[in-house]
């Protein structure tokens, strides 16, 4: 059996063969693979602390109040599925109603089918005045998001393929920008792309920059990438091809069809990028 020599780092100990270690000096790096230890720095410790107790804090908070009104519930002896006061308002109302055996009289209801018509008239006055200020809100973000995506893209990218044309293969292969809670975020397939150690939102300029260098739009580091063929001849299966067909049937670029033929197309190998 090979001798053992035992690493302690801040209490945690790691027993390595002898031979590694040896091996590990001469060439003045040790490697350590064990994935049942993570290591932290402190600061990276403590956001990722402070991001869980946040998110623990507010499905307490949740819960919390869904407990309450169920206690509620009980104690007006209520068997009902409701959740929110309005709900259990109405419902502890005509339990009342009901066990006093009172039948309101014509006026009565009349005067509360009146008040059930201005409240619908109202709510629905609402309804169109929020999806009004929700759809001029949905817009300027869309603008704002695709502003900070072009922006993202490095010109020396844009050398092969346009901005839009890389924009539209970025969202074709499931990734967005967006604001969630004031904060400019990279999503993919609708989760937000965070630092695993931190969980941190990564910054969206470096989201594209990797893209755009995986996709071989631009030459890594170590000089790869395709970014640079200058190849100016449209190959069926192409980007190129994709989006002359598309111009040819009158599909807008960068629109929801546009991008959902893409993903399609992608999906099924008949698109190569």
């Amino acid at each position: 059996m090979s001798e053992k020599i035992k690493v302690i780092f801040n209490g945690n100990s790691i027993e390595m063969p002898k031979e590694i270690i040896s091996q590990g000096v001469e060439k003045g790096e040790i490697t350590i693979t064990d994935e049942s230890l993570l290591l932290f720095k402190k600061e990276e410790y403590e956001t990722r602390t402070k991001n869980i107790e946040k998110e623990n804090y507010n499905k307490g908070k949740r819960d919390g109040v869904e407990i309450e009104w169920k206690e509620t519930k009980r104690k007006l002896g209520l068997e009902i599925e409701g959740k929110n006061g309005d709900e259990i308002i109405d419902a502890y109302r005509n339990k009342i109603l009901a066990d006093a055996k009172v039948e309101p009289n014509k006026k009565i209801q009349d005067l509360e089918a009146d008040n059930a018509k201005l409240k619908s008239n109202f709510l629905k006055a609402e309804q169109e005045k929020t999806e009004a200020i929700n759809s001029f809100a949905v817009k300027e973000k869309e603008i704002k998001t695709n502003s900070l995506l072009f922006n993202d893209i490095p010109d020396a990218a844009a050398t092969t393929f346009t901005k839009s044309d890389i924009a539209a293969l970025f969202k074709a292969n499931g990734y967005s920008i967006d604001i969630v809670d004031g904060k400019e975020v990279t999503l993919f397939n609708g989760e937000i792309m965070k630092n695993e150690k931190t969980l941190e939102p990564i910054p969206h300029k470096l989201a594209v920059e990797k893209f755009v260098t995986d996709k071989g739009f631009i030459k890594a580091a170590d000089g790869r990438g395709e970014g640079d063929k200058g190849n100016n001849k449209v190959v069926a299966g192409t980007l190129e091809a994709f989006s002359k067909e598309m111009e040819d049937r009158n599909i807008k670029f960068n629109s929801t069809e546009y991008i959902k033929e893409m993903q399609t197309r992608i999906k099924d190998k008949t698109l190569k990028i």
